[in-house]
């Protein structure tokens, strides 16, 4: 499990294969470890298609999502 800052926010691969999803911070990047990919996935999906919106996976979406 790894985790990298980029200039947008923090994404993360596990066994050198990059998960889905942006993330707001370190802290929500490793949460974001606990979930499948297609739930991630799905999560991004949702959160690019909301009108008006460009941000990324927060904590509070995670938790939404548990």
């Amino acid at each position: 499990m790894t985790i990298y800052k980029t200039e947008s926010g923090y994404v993360i691969s596990s066994n050198q294969i990059w998960r889905p999803g942006c993330y707001d911070s370190e802290e929500t990047a490793r949460l974001a470890f606990t979930f499948d990919d297609d739930v991630l996935l799905a999560m991004q999906d949702r959160i690019n298609n909301i009108k008006g919106e460009d941000r990324l996976i927060t904590m509070d979406d995670l938790r939404a999502e548990s």
